[in-house]
């Protein structure tokens, strides 16, 4: 059984995945409009709102981060508990 930091840590891990995964084919898609409909403004009007999915997937790993970082002495033996 997980304890409570590593639960947090694996929920923003969870929801990490889910950005980059949506980035991920979003970015297939742009690969698409520019190789295969030759419409660099599609490609172009594709990744421009992928700015802000990169932005959260950034403060996501942040957020693990600090929550690892707060993590109490005892938490942090990898969830022996």
């Amino acid at each position: 059984m997980l304890n409570a930091t590593d639960s947090a840590i694996l929920h923003h891990l969870r929801l990490l995945d889910d950005q980059l995964m949506r980035l991920n084919h979003e970015a297939c898609l742009a690969i698409e409009a520019l190789t295969v409909e030759r419409n660099r403004n599609l490609a172009i009007g594709t990744i421009l709102p992928m700015q802000e999915r990169l932005r959260l997937a950034s403060q996501l790993v942040e957020v693990i981060l600090a929550v690892h970082r707060l993590a109490p002495e005892d938490a942090q033996d990898g969830g022996a508990s």
